[in-house]
């Protein structure tokens, strides 16, 4: 929310988490990453480690007014019970994950909308506010597109995409409603996986 501006965007925090191990011999950076739609699973190599994550269901809403002050950069303590259903699957895909030490337990705040699409474009109601933000934890897979929706709006040029979809306004009222955006992004985290395992 741009409280300073009375402005809501219809975006909400989960927290959303990923295990860092080592493995027996250091990966090098061309190790190619992996996804893997029947566990919610992710990863790719990171600083020679191996990064395993996912897109958990039912994810945890984050009350904002709950976290301390300043927050900036902080992490959420780590929450093995809800990460160990899918770690075990990642198990089954790398056996030598289960004997491997974990290296970092990295669990953070990440925005969610209720459709899983971010909020790009000009904010109704509020001259000259644009914004490019609730990436959905997929940032490097939108970025190319949000900037050049955001570069096209600041530069008065014809649109490149039709970004209608991406629209901050499109969830009306709804957009200050917190027990909707709670429970939408609780459910949407999974969503896009989902989806990617039924085509």
């Amino acid at each position: 929310m741009l409280a300073s501006a009375d402005v809501e965007l219809a975006q909400w925090p989960c927290r959303h988490f990923y295990l860092i191990v080592e493995t027996p011999l250091r990966l090098g950076r061309e190790t190619p990453s992996f996804v893997a739609p029947d566990f919610l699973l992710y990863g790719r190599e990171e600083v020679g480690g191996f990064l395993v994550g996912c897109f958990d269901e039912n994810a945890i809403p984050i009350e904002p007014s709950s976290l301390p002050e300043p927050f900036s950069f902080s992490l959420l303590p780590p929450d093995w019970d809800k990460i160990a259903p899918y770690f075990e699957k990642a198990e089954r895909l790398f056996p030598s994950l289960a004997t491997a030490p974990v290296r970092s337990f990295i669990n953070g705040p990440e925005t969610f909308t209720p459709d899983g699409l971010p909020l790009i474009g000009r904010v109704g109601g509020c001259a000259g506010l644009s914004v490019a933000t609730a990436m959905n934890s997929t940032g490097v897979t939108w970025s190319a597109m949000a900037g050049a929706i955001i570069g096209d709006i600041l530069a008065g040029m014809p649109p490149r995409f039709d970004h209608r979809r991406y629209d901050p306004d499109r969830f009306g009222a709804r957009a200050g409603d917190p027990e909707f955006l709670r429970d939408a992004a609780s459910q949407i985290v999974s969503k896009g996986y989902r989806k990617a395992n039924q085509l």
